[in-house]
This record gives C-alpha cells, structure tokens and sequence, in this order.
C-alpha cells in the first residue's frame, strides 16, 4: 500500500468529497515502480500516463494500494491497478496505465574484444542507456562481468551480454592432465594432454 497521502481540496465534485489529481496518481504510479525496481541510480521516467475510471470519493483518511495487473515486467507498457481506500473501507477502483522508460548505466566494451580474452576492469566501461528498449541480457553490474572469458568477438562500444560470457575453463588446450576411466572393481590413470 501507499500510505502518507492527504486528501486534496481542489474544488472539485460535491462538498465533502475529493478528486484524485493526475500528478498525484503519476506519483503514486511511479512510487510503486521505484520500490519494484529498488535499485539506487535508476532513472523512471512515465509517458502517455492513463487514468481509468477515476471519480470523486468521500473525504476522509485516504490511503492508496497498488497492485500489478499482469505478471509482465514492470518496463514497456505497464498497466497497474490502485484501490482508493477511504477511512480503512475500499472506495474506488482506477486502472493506471503508462509508458515507462527507466535509465540505468549498461556496461559496454572499452575496444575489441577477442574470444577466449578474460574481462578486465581496463576492458568495460559504463553508458547510460534506456533498459526498457534493450534485451534483458544487457549486463548493468560490473561484478558479474569481471573475470569472465568472452565467448564471441565483441567490437568496441557494443553492449555486453549475459550470453556472450562465461566462466574461464579449468584447463586450456596443452595442460597436461592424469585421464581416469573407473568401474567397480578397476580404476585406471593414465597422462594426457588437453586437446581442446
């Protein structure tokens, strides 16, 4: 619930009832994305902002609760869904809906980038972009690219991608390495060196 809000004397409607502005209802719609999200330094900007079904209700101790409509992800175009609660008793129903756009910083290649080279701290930087446009795979956290080997050439100033990584290999092409082959009763060593 969004609770903290006060009731708004705009003038509207009959004596001894309220008007739910735009702006407050924007700030409501917003709030619930933010504690969604819950990550410091995002940017959530809302456009083409749309109320369904707003009406004046009862004066009184208003508090708002916020609900999501479908299980998409909370970027694109997000519908939500706020009961109007008037002194603890559900008073009306409205359907928010919006374009969200949200800014985070995406982490991009610094130069080219060859397959099989471990990530460097020299080798990314970080751009702000607009995610709600981009592939769920765009990496936004630094620590979970460093160390990684690429698995595909990457030119500089491309967006790198949870699918382009992966963890460096225990051993490389040339290692020498003691081969096992076990059964139930007899377990065999020999040497042998990595091929691939």
């Amino acid at each position: 619930p969004v609770s903290g809000i006060e009731p708004e004397a705009e003038g509207k409607g009959k004596p001894g009832y309220q008007w739910l502005s735009k702006e407050r209802l924007v700030e409501v719609f917003k709030d619930y994305l933010s504690r969604h999200w819950a990550k410091p330094g995002l940017d959530i900007q809302v456009s083409k902002f749309r109320i369904h079904g707003n009406r004046s209700v009862p004066v009184g101790d208003l508090d708002i609760r916020v609900f999501q409509k479908d299980r998409k992800e909370l970027k694109g175009y997000v519908r939500l869904v706020a009961l109007v609660v008037i002194d603890g008793e559900v008073r009306s129903r409205l359907g928010l809906s919006g374009w969200v756009d949200i800014f985070d910083s995406v982490i991009c290649a610094s130069r080219d980038l060859r397959k099989g080279e471990i990530l460097g701290i020299e080798d990314i930087y970080l751009e702000r972009r607009n995610i709600s446009r981009l592939s769920p795979s765009v990496l936004t956290e630094v620590n979970k690219a460093l160390g990684l080997m690429m698995k595909h050439n990457v030119k500089r100033g491309f967006l790198i991608k949870t699918w382009m990584l992966q963890k460096e290999p225990v051993v490389k092409r040339g290692d020498i390495v003691t081969i096992v082959a076990e059964s139930k009763n007899v377990k065999v060593t020999v040497p042998g060196r990595v091929l691939g």
